[in-house]
């Protein structure tokens, strides 16, 4: 069962691989996650990932002056420049992703994230392999702890939100206050209605 995909039009798949092969600033029409309105952006791809069935490319934005990740479905009216860049000789496209959680970075440094879960879920938490860091514990109660290393909290936040009750977030504090924050709005939400 696969995980629902956007849509992307062919012609965003042409022309950011055919610029990023002939490394030639793009520019075109852009659609944050959390805005409603388009951005026109001029950006140097330096990286395509195809992270759970969606694609992005990482490369140097002209208008943040740094490097960003792009959704080629939140892209329109795509074009290359003319105007050529070269990558950074230090550029390292694994430190604006973790292959085993996700991309979208939310955090400069790794992050050690321990979490508790449930004696009623522990054949769940024994069975799997979130990351390749992860160390797992049964303790005598039942309960599993689990820990991984990751700078992906966003991802990490909405995956333990998808556990309900049966997991806790040890560490670190800033996840849990992520945790505690959803939560919150959440009940706002069904209590103002």
């Amino acid at each position: 069962i696969p995980e629902p995909l956007a849509m992307i039009s062919p012609e965003n798949f042409t022309t950011i691989f055919s610029s990023l092969k002939e490394q030639e600033s793009v520019v075109f029409d852009y659609k944050p996650l959390k805005r409603t309105t388009w951005i026109r952006r001029i950006v140097d791809p330096y990286h395509v990932i195809c992270s759970k069935g969606n694609w992005y490319f990482i490369g140097y934005c002209h208008y943040k002056k740094n490097i960003r990740m792009f959704s080629f479905s939140r892209i329109k009216e795509i074009e290359k420049t003319g105007d050529y860049f070269t990558i950074p000789v230090d550029f390292n496209p694994e430190n604006y992703f973790d292959k085993e959680i996700g991309v979208w970075v939310s955090s400069a440094e790794d992050q050690l994230i321990e979490l508790l879960f449930d004696k009623e879920v522990r054949s769940y938490a024994l069975d799997y392999q979130w990351h390749s860091t992860q160390t797992v514990e049964e303790r005598q109660d039942g309960t599993v702890y689990v820990s991984f290393i990751t700078n992906q909290l966003n991802e990490v936040t909405r995956w333990i939100l998808g556990q309900g009750h049966t997991v806790k977030v040890l560490a670190p504090e800033l996840l849990r206050e992520n945790i505690l924050n959803e939560i919150n709005i959440m009940k706002e939400k069904y209590e103002n209605e």
